[in-house]
């Protein structure tokens, strides 16, 4: 009988302190990269989320640019401008706070406008988009080149 005892004293099954702090350890371990992939996961969404609302503004203003150009003398007379005005508050999408400053270069010709996307208070840039635009008339809803006339 006395082997009956130690046969089910010995038969039990658990885990030692030591077992459970070495598995917790390697946990503990393994769930720093983890915690770090995932920040960093978080991080390059939030810049992703920056550049696709960046890339639309610069895009909108390029379109407003390119549906004054009909008047080059009108967009010269504009000149280089930030929408919305300094003295108004920012644009604000996407939690974040924006800038869109359209820039244009005296004397070129074609005319080089340049239109920069910026998060208020940040001097980097986010997005350029650069083009050039020349004088056009339009006549019943179709281009004209002056110079074939």
């Amino acid at each position: 009988m006395a082997d009956g005892i130690t046969e089910s004293q010995g038969s039990r099954k658990g885990f030692s302190y030591v077992e459970i702090l070495v598995t917790l350890s390697l946990l503990g371990i393994l769930f720093v990269p983890m915690m770090q992939l995932f920040m960093y996961a978080m991080d390059a969404t939030s810049s992703s989320r920056d550049l696709l609302t960046a890339t639309s503004l610069g895009r909108s203003e390029m379109e407003r640019v390119k549906n004054l150009s009909s008047s080059l003398d009108r967009l010269r007379e504009q000149g280089s401008t930030t929408w919305p005005p300094p003295e108004e508050p920012p644009l604000k999408l996407n939690g974040r706070t924006w800038r869109v400053d359209r820039i244009l270069k005296a004397g070129s010709d074609p005319l080089e406008v340049t239109i920069e996307v910026r998060r208020e208070g940040e001097t980097k840039i986010l997005v350029r988009l650069v083009t050039l635009l020349t004088e056009s008339s339009w006549t019943q809803g179709s281009p004209v080149n002056p110079a074939t006339q």
